[in-house]
């Protein structure tokens, strides 16, 4: 890993640095004859190198008898990565930009389970995507990056999202469920009822973005790769007293399970109490089964700035799913979080607890409790 980071950190210095050395290579001696040439205005652009480090602590009970664990994770609710940011910076009202970001994981919680413990460590680009267009018409986002309907990760107000977002089987969709007659691990897994990966969340995709239309909206829509395209309405505005976030979302074909998937979410916060709602409804079609799956979450979040260094956050969350894997099924999950910020030093550090539930007609699996805690620190 570390070897990696020093010739990410010797490219950048190439790209930033060595570029303008044989600029100057290129420049005439003073002794020769130079031939007037007409001035030209070269775009100049900003660079940005930028990078977070999430770790996080968990402890499992699956009903086996004993505690599970420590698994030692990066996380994939905001992942650890490095990114670089370029645009331009002239006042002109086009717009160019690029956007790399790379994660980094030692130990990734989709790969982590009670019979791996120990997972090889992953790379992945999660973005490397062009974007061109104007102040007044729109963007235009081309490569890897976060789809149109991936809305949910700004619509948590609940002072927590960085340790723990809506999806709420992100942080550990690998973990086992146990069967409950026999005791032994199933084959099935968190992520089966909680998280579903097919989705588009990211990928290779040509996304439209509109500027900000009326004071809040906004509409967003792209084409991914494998016929699959998505598109996105959003309000968001912030009142006196009151911010408001709601938008509405569908993927056509996110994986081969789902011919489609519709998310509507609201959320709310009071600015002088700290009080918040948050909240997802999701509905989606199938290409089997003849089923309606559908789910929702709803979270009650409090923000209060009770010292200098920085704010301390509660949450309580609930989320019910029905039809998610089989016809009558239905999954539950409970989630209670504490987060503390502190501001001068770009750090995080959460704890909770979290309750997954599965009843099921085909299989009958005991519910696994999780007590997490977690660091993160951006730079």
């Amino acid at each position: 890993m570390m070897k990696f980071t020093q010739v990410l950190l010797a490219i950048l210095y190439l790209f930033l640095f060595e570029s303008e050395m044989l600029l100057a290579s290129e420049v005439p001696d003073s002794t020769e004859v130079v031939t007037p040439q007409k001035e030209m205005n070269v775009p100049k652009f900003t660079y940005q190198f930028s990078g977070r480090i999430h770790k996080s602590l968990m402890m499992v009970n699956d009903g086996g008898g004993s505690l599970e664990g420590p698994y030692v994770m990066d996380s994939d609710q905001s992942p650890s990565r490095l990114k670089l940011l370029v645009q331009n910076k002239d006042s002109s009202p086009f717009f160019l930009g690029a956007n790399i970001e790379v994660g980094l994981h030692s130990k990734r919680p989709s790969h982590i389970s009670q019979e791996q413990t120990n997972p090889e460590p992953v790379i992945r680009i999660m973005a490397s995507e062009l974007t061109f267009g104007h102040e007044k018409y729109g963007y235009i986002d081309i490569g890897i990056g976060l789809t149109s309907s991936t809305m949910f990760l700004e619509t948590d107000l609940s002072g927590i999202a960085n340790s723990n977002l809506l999806i709420v089987g992100l942080a550990s969709q690998g973990l086992y469920f146990r069967d409950r007659e026999t005791g032994e691990l199933s084959d099935t897994q968190i992520v089966d009822y909680y998280y579903t990966t097919g989705r588009m969340l990211i990928t290779d995709r040509v996304r439209y973005r509109s500027p900000i239309l009326f004071d809040g909206f906004q509409i967003q829509g792209g084409v991914a790769t494998d016929g699959k395209w998505d598109a996105a309405a959003r309000y968001f505005k912030t009142y006196e007293k009151w911010d408001f976030r709601s938008y509405i979302s569908y993927e056509h074909a996110p994986s081969p399970a789902f011919t489609g998937r519709m998310v509507v979410g609201v959320s709310g916060k009071h600015h002088a109490s700290g009080v918040s709602v948050s909240s997802l409804f999701s509905n989606g079609g199938v290409t089997e089964n003849y089923r309606k799956p559908y789910a929702y979450t709803i979270r009650l979040g409090i923000e209060k700035n009770w010292w200098k260094y920085g704010s301390t956050s509660f949450a309580f969350d609930y989320s019910d799913g029905r039809n998610i894997r089989n016809a009558y099924d239905k999954a539950e999950s409970i989630g209670a979080f504490v987060q503390q910020k502190v501001t001068s030093l770009n750090f995080d550090v959460y704890a909770g607890l979290r309750t997954y539930k599965v009843y099921s007609p085909q299989e009958k699996l005991m519910p696994i409790q999780t007590a997490t805690l977690g660091m993160v620190f951006v730079f």
